[in-house]
């Protein structure tokens, strides 16, 4: 009778177990789109910067205009500044699932929360990522090395050295590499800054392949560390079943309550590197991230 009395009281830890099988058993592999697509229409033009308002704190920058056409006619444009000279690098990871290169050369603590600036390497025959978009940041591209192939919008367009170009915010879009033996390197930008990117990536590298949460009920615990990955990122995976799209909205709900934020800030003392320069709180929120997130405990 007691045990009757437990699980009532629990109906949403059954859906969670419940959801988190089809999780670990692989189902998010079919979130990929096939729908067809058209070229894309895209024009950047380069130019010397030597305002002193520059948002980069590089000495020397290149200002880019671009300009992206999507499928549904609509035009996002804008100027956008990169350094021509990089800044050194603070430290380099490999992501666990796609195997990218990342070095991060400027967070948000460093550009007064104006950008988050990334070079990343990607290994060739990268598969196509899951559709998904950003809703709180853009993302502004040069290609230093190799072809970048892009879906933005429901239109097709490859990038090649020295071409530019952007992720808006909102708009769904996937990449992929060539299938050859050359890597792909570009320079990211997140603007407005979100360094909870690239340290959802970090914490994921750095967390060990036997590691396991250090709570009785640990199935329970490896969900709430998934959804804390997954919001504290910024990107949003669309399509996909019913029940994907539900275990998705699950995660963010989450991450959002006092349980799961208190596990991301637990995540990023264990699994960040933290330089002597930041503060406790700035390795706590991620610079720009704040605690104004819905903090109902579910």
């Amino acid at each position: 009778m007691k045990a009757t009395t437990t699980i009532t009281k629990s109906p949403l830890l059954l859906l969670v177990l419940l959801l988190s099988l089809f999780l670990w058993m692989g189902v998010i592999v079919s979130l990929v789109s096939s729908e067809e697509t058209t070229p894309l229409s895209e024009a950047v033009s380069f130019e010397d910067d030597d305002s002193p308002d520059s948002d980069t704190t590089a000495s020397d920058s290149v200002t880019v205009s671009a300009t992206t056409t999507i499928e549904s006619n609509s035009l996002e444009s804008t100027v956008v500044t990169f350094p021509s000279i990089l800044p050194p690098i603070k430290r380099s990871f490999v992501g666990a699932i796609m195997h990218e290169t990342f070095h991060v050369l400027e967070e948000c603590v460093d550009t007064q929360n104006k950008y988050t600036l990334l070079q990343v390497v990607a290994p060739p025959n990268t598969t196509t990522v899951p559709f998904h978009h950003h809703e709180g940041y853009d993302e502004y591209i040069q290609v230093l090395e190799g072809v970048f192939h892009t879906t933005i919008g429901g239109v097709n367009q490859s990038f090649t050295k020295g071409e530019t170009f952007v992720f808006p915010r909102d708009v769904s879009h996937t990449w992929w590499t060539d299938n050859n033996t050359n890597t792909t390197t570009i320079l990211l930008k997140l603007q407005p800054c979100h360094d909870g990117f690239h340290e959802s990536v970090e914490m994921h590298a750095n967390m060990p392949t036997d590691w396991k949460p250090t709570d009785p009920r640990g199935l329970v615990k490896d969900f709430y560390t998934t959804a804390v990955l997954y919001n504290l990122g910024g990107t949003i995976i669309e399509g996909g079943p019913w029940y994907e799209r539900l275990l998705l909205w699950i995660f963010r709900r989450l991450a959002q309550t006092q349980k799961g934020q208190r596990l991301r800030d637990d995540l990023k003392q264990q699994f960040l590197y933290h330089s002597q320069s930041e503060s406790k709180i700035e390795i706590m929120t991620g610079g720009r991230e704040n605690d104004n997130d819905n903090k109902e405990e579910l």
